[in-house]
């Protein structure tokens, strides 16, 4: 069981968190969708004002096969397998290491959500990464994150819509964090 997240209405987070590059590759032997290695690449200061310190995380996963490989900044510290799995919410253990990073994945779009449904989400102390702004020299672009609510019937727009739901509206744009 995941600990209590931080709210979107928490006062400034302890990391200042840019996005710098994040890729999604389909790399399979013989089917090339059947494993994807997905990147995420940030920098994250401290609050204090402390230089910034870039890392990169990578997540694979084998859908066929189950295995679920995390890496950061090149040292392993995640491998699990669990076949038949369709959705992936760990967090990064890390020991004591900030910011606290969870990753949340699925393996397809769920029925009735549009195609551009996000598949693969990456929490920095539990803020999406897409809602983070980005670095100068970074690629993407900082969203104001948009979901499905169960309120006004709006379909799931992302896989945080069905694990963490409502919880993210309107996070995000040029004056979130």
């Amino acid at each position: 069981h995941l600990p209590e997240p931080r709210t979107m209405t928490d006062a400034t987070p302890p990391y200042n968190v840019t996005q710098l590059e994040h890729t999604v590759e389909f790399i399979g032997r013989q089917n090339a969708a059947s494993k994807r290695r997905i990147r995420w690449v940030f920098n994250a200061a401290p609050s204090d004002g402390s230089a910034p310190h870039q890392h990169e995380l990578v997540f694979t996963w084998s859908v066929s096969s189950g295995k679920q490989d995390i890496t950061l900044d090149g040292a392993n510290v995640s491998f699990s397998q669990q076949k038949g799995r369709s959705v992936f919410n760990e967090k990064v253990q890390r020991r004591g290491a900030k910011p606290d990073l969870r990753i949340v994945c699925t393996t397809a779009i769920p029925s009735g959500s549009p195609p551009d449904f996000v598949l693969y989400e990456l929490l920095v102390d539990e803020i999406p990464y897409r809602c983070c702004p980005v670095a100068p020299n970074g690629q993407g672009r900082q969203e104001v994150y948009m979901g499905g609510s169960a309120g006004d019937m709006r379909p799931p727009q992302s896989i945080l819509d069905i694990t963490d739901p409502g919880r993210f509206e309107g996070a995000g744009g040029p004056d979130y964090v």
